[in-house]
């Protein structure tokens, strides 16, 4: 009798286990992608086919897993369906490592610095890499996470202080808090820059450097948003650029403007921040190495770089309201001594809305790309070269310079759309690429099928796109291969990724690159 119950026992175990490793079924199978024209042969694309239709997705390359989030469609095809899953498949082993049911919008799951998370709201649970399990689970919304010290960084819940800047440390394998540090989010995380191992640099109302072992570091205080009177619930920018572990930060009493500040701008010459009001040089020490003023009332997002001894300032215009973009400030460009800060041009517009969207420099010219119109500046002599306006419902709105992102195919080879530097491209939200001559007239409209849009260059190869193919090319223009794929494809490490409905495909780069 008791063998006969233990026997039930056990195969009632088995068949438990059985369900658990069979609850996620992924076909596989290798299909046709392309063609190696060097080899002369086929693309070989490993097909991974979920049961239910492919979400979103993201790569570990580190750890060699896809996080896999499915979620399927009403009959009607109107609306996701309110459950799905997570599932983290091992793409070395090519099996579920594990997969955990989701109920959407109360809860969602991510994989964060290669580690998994379950969220909800005003709570995060660790996930167990191998099976899934939930390890711990905690108030502390993480905003980063690295892998390799085992460390996140985030806010805490506090009901009675929701838009505290206590930022803590967490230990992921355990969830322990590890360190604390005050770090101001009135205005949201504008950018991290992983500076070594274990060091980490913050943007978020001036710069913060964190010691990720134990939170120490410099910071230093910058304007990069504003408060208006007011009520507003205000989502931090860290929370929408970074997608990860946040949640809604209320700020009362508080309309909120955000993200007046530029790109950190890190080098073997120092650190570069523009913000409201300044632009300031730090050493790697955090140590201000200059500091000049900048007119408050025009100052909005903007792009720092450094070019032949100066720094460039392009203010776009833009700002956002409660995570809304909207126009703010005005546009301008401005240079800079790099060894000291001495102004060495500045030029500023004055049109209402208007938005500054790309700009290039060439020698001691700069072009300027608004949403409307084109403006060609001299650096040397303070005048505007040339300017021309669109017509926005013939043109559609101007997005970027595409000059060296658009070619041509002839034969098997790629070319450069723009030949002459005296010529300008640019894309439009038409999707259409406009060419004009050195006096900036239209003298072509090239629609989407008439030219290859790079995506990606890595060392060895290009990789360009058109209508459902991806051209892979050498740098001297030489086709190499042809891969069937979408726009959206993802490149990672060597490896290419694409979703489509229920199917993940995976393409490896290295057996065709020679």
């Amino acid at each position: 009798m008791n063998k006969f119950r233990f026997t039930l026992i056990c195969l009632f175990f088995a068949s438990v286990m059985q369900a658990q490793q069979n609850d996620i079924v992924v076909i596989i199978r290798p299909v046709t992608q392309g063609y190696d024209y060097v080899k002369s042969a086929d693309i070989q694309a490993t097909e991974y086919m979920f049961p239910e239709r492919i979400d979103a997705f993201e790569i570990d390359e580190m750890d060699g897993v896809a996080a896999v989030q499915l979620r399927g469609v009403s009959k009607n095809g109107k609306s996701l369906n309110k459950s799905g899953d997570f599932v983290l498949y091992d793409l070395k082993t090519q099996m579920p490592r594990w997969s955990k049911k989701i109920n959407f919008p109360e809860e969602n799951a991510t994989l964060t610095g290669g580690r998994p998370f379950l969220l909800k709201p005003y709570s995060v649970t660790a996930l167990d890499e191998a099976t899934g399990a939930e390890k711990w689970t905690g108030k502390t919304q993480i905003f980063y996470a690295d892998k390799k010290t085992g460390t996140g960084v985030g806010y805490k819940f506090n009901s009675l202080n929701p838009a505290s800047d206590n930022l803590e440390g967490i230990d992921l394998n355990n969830g322990n808090t590890i360190w604390k540090r005050n770090l101001d989010r009135t205005y949201g995380w504008n950018d991290i820059t992983k500076i070594n191992d274990s060091l980490i640099l913050i943007t978020s109302g001036g710069l913060y450097a964190i010691n990720l072992k134990n939170g120490l570091g410099w910071d230093y205080k910058a304007h990069t948003g504003k408060k208006q009177t007011g009520e507003a619930v205000a989502r931090g920018l860290g929370s929408v650029m970074l997608g990860v572990l946040t949640g809604v930060t209320v700020i009362p009493n508080v309309d909120v403007i955000t993200g007046i500040v530029s790109n950190t701008l890190s080098d073997s010459t120092g650190i570069y921040l523009a913000s409201a009001g300044q632009i300031g040089r730090l050493n790697s020490n955090g140590t201000e190495i200059w500091t000049t003023q900048l007119p408050k009332d025009l100052c909005s997002a903007s792009a720092v770089y450094r070019k032949n001894g100066n720094i460039y300032l392009i203010n776009k215009g833009i700002a956002y309201e409660n995570g809304n973009m909207r126009e703010y400030g005005r546009p301008f460009v401005a240079v800079f001594n790099e060894m000291d800060g001495a102004q060495v041009y500045f030029r500023s517009f004055d049109e209402k809305k208007l938005i500054l969207n790309d700009f290039e420099v060439q020698g001691d010219t700069i072009n300027l790309l608004f949403h409307n119109k084109i403006v060609q500046l001299s650096l040397k002599t303070d005048t505007v070269l040339s300017e021309k306006s669109f017509d926005l419902k013939n043109s559609g709105y101007l997005y970027s310079f595409a000059n060296d992102k658009t070619f041509f195919q002839q034969d098997d080879t790629f070319v450069p759309a723009r030949q002459n530097r005296s010529k300008y491209l640019i894309t439009t939200s038409t999707g259409n690429v406009l060419i004009l001559n050195d006096k900036m007239e239209t003298e072509q409209k090239l629609t989407t099928g008439e030219f290859h849009k790079k995506l990606f260059e890595s060392p060895t190869c290009k990789l360009l796109y058109k209508e459902g193919s991806l051209a892979v090319v050498s740098h001297d223009g030489k086709r190499l291969a042809e891969i069937k794929t979408s726009p959206k494809v993802l490149l990672k490490g060597s490896k290419l990724y694409e979703a489509v409905d229920k199917v993940l495909r995976e393409i490896e780069l290295d057996d065709i690159i020679p």
